[in-house]
């Protein structure tokens, strides 16, 4: 018995991608503006970063072991409703937010890579 409904994409295409997408169009102007390229080489070691730096990337491994371990035991809903969570409420909500400051004052020499 599968549920579709047109209405529900929707939500999801507008909460979900949108938010997406937004943080993405957050991170590409600043990226521009700076000239920014990653240094695989040359990356700011994680006890360097900034305590919501290090958050973030915590919150985002524990993501990646969740996805996996959702897709193993064949619970893609559940995997879905993980990285949505992540990007909504974490991703967007906490970390660009308290970031944004950061970013707007060339703060971030040290912790960008």
């Amino acid at each position: 018995n599968l549920k579709f409904n047109l209405e529900g994409l929707d939500e999801v295409r507008r909460k979900f991608f949108g938010t997406l997408y937004n943080t993405y169009s957050f991170f590409a102007l600043y990226a521009n503006i700076d000239q920014f390229e990653i240094d695989l080489e040359n990356q700011t070691p994680i006890a360097q970063r900034s305590e919501l730096d290090r958050w973030i990337l915590s919150l985002l491994q524990t993501l990646s072991l969740e996805v996996d371990e959702s897709y193993n035991a064949y619970e893609p809903t559940k995997a879905a409703r993980a990285i949505q969570t992540f990007v909504d409420e974490h991703l967007s909500n906490w970390y660009i937010r308290l970031s944004r400051r950061r970013f707007w004052k060339g703060e971030m020499k040290i912790g960008r890579a």
